[in-house]
């Protein structure tokens, strides 16, 4: 299912960088955005650092008008109002279209969910790792369910981890890599982005006991079903869990081919040693270091088609609608 919590696309030029500049600046932050619908956010205090927010009760409080904020904000609340938004830095946002949305802010990692079975999808990742690059933040690749594997998911952590992608294979079943999975995230901000049912709700609840995350269990066809509506900060001592609605898409801001490439180092090599810049890498090229490749079995034939296709969707401007 498509992202639900009630911020809505907003226009912006296509711009390298960091998007996501906050409204109504302000240095007197008091509090920190839980959450935030209808103009509408829920707060905590910050603590005695002034910046992380304290286990204190959460607060409903409406914005003043013209300001909008996103989880993780620092904001200032004057007059029972909030007043302003501290300027913002790691940012996580998609492209919907032509249009920019705005996740989250202040984040440091982006975690990457997946699970076992249809929802082990490597354009998600890819594209996520792409996304993590170009906003500054670390990724971590959670491959979720693993105890309904028939050895397929454990083939593709082990390729992804000598591409040097981060991966963390789990479940929170059998508790497989849980303990590795709460030192990672044991500091700092982590979003957690995936599709519906992979088992972000179970794995909140895993590593934050007393979050009470509801979960779906499975519908008709055996899969997870959609249930977190609205992007929530999960706090525990000096680090957040932020939980996402699920995605249906997530298409790239501001990536150009390049970036593309950059994220696929194995593809990118034999490129590099392609003796036609304009090759398109079809079969029956002579020369063509790609096909060379393929055809000694040292490149994987679906990541160089999905390389090329994200290439071509930045390219052409086409992100945002619907491509994983």
């Amino acid at each position: 299912m498509p992202l639900t919590h009630d911020d809505e696309p907003t226009a912006a030029p296509r711009r390298r960088g960091r998007p996501g500049d906050a409204p109504a600046p302000t240095e007197r932050v008091t509090h920190v955005v839980m959450s935030y619908s209808r103009g509408f956010a829920w707060l905590r205090a910050v603590g005695p650092d002034g910046f992380t927010p304290a286990l204190s009760a959460v607060e409903r409080v409406q914005c003043r008008p013209g300001v909008t904020c996103v989880v993780g904000d620092r904001v200032e609340v004057a007059g029972g109002n909030v007043a302003g938004v501290l300027p913002r830095r790691g940012t996580l946002s998609r492209a919907v279209g032509p249009q920019q949305q705005l996740l989250a802010a202040h984040v440091d990692r982006l975690v990457l969910v997946v699970a076992v079975g249809r929802s082990l999808r490597e354009g998600f990742v890819m594209r996520g790792l792409v996304s993590a690059t170009l906003q500054g933040l670390a990724p971590l690749v959670v491959v979720n369910k693993m105890d309904v594997d028939d050895g397929d998911a454990a083939a593709q952590v082990t390729a992804w981890q000598a591409l040097g992608i981060p991966v963390q294979p789990t479940s929170v079943v059998r508790g497989d890599g849980m303990d590795a999975l709460r030192t990672a995230l044991a500091a700092g901000t982590s979003a957690l982005l995936g599709h519906s049912g992979v088992g972000k709700s179970t794995l909140i609840n895993a590593l934050r006991p007393g979050a009470n995350r509801r979960t779906g269990g499975l519908d008709w066809q055996g899969k997870g079903r959609h249930v977190t509506t609205m992007a929530e900060a999960i706090p525990d001592g000096n680090s957040l869990l932020v939980d996402l609605p699920g995605v249906r898409e997530l298409g790239l801001w501001g990536a150009t081919p390049e970036d593309i490439l950059d994220a696929f180092p194995d593809v990118k090599a034999a490129i590099t040693r392609c003796h036609f810049p304009d090759c398109s890498h079809d079969e029956g090229t002579a020369g063509c270091a790609v096909l060379e490749e393929l055809d000694a079995g040292r490149l994987d034939p679906g990541r160089v088609e999905l390389c090329l296709r994200m290439q071509q969707s930045v390219a052409l401007g086409l992100e945002g609608g619907g491509r994983l």
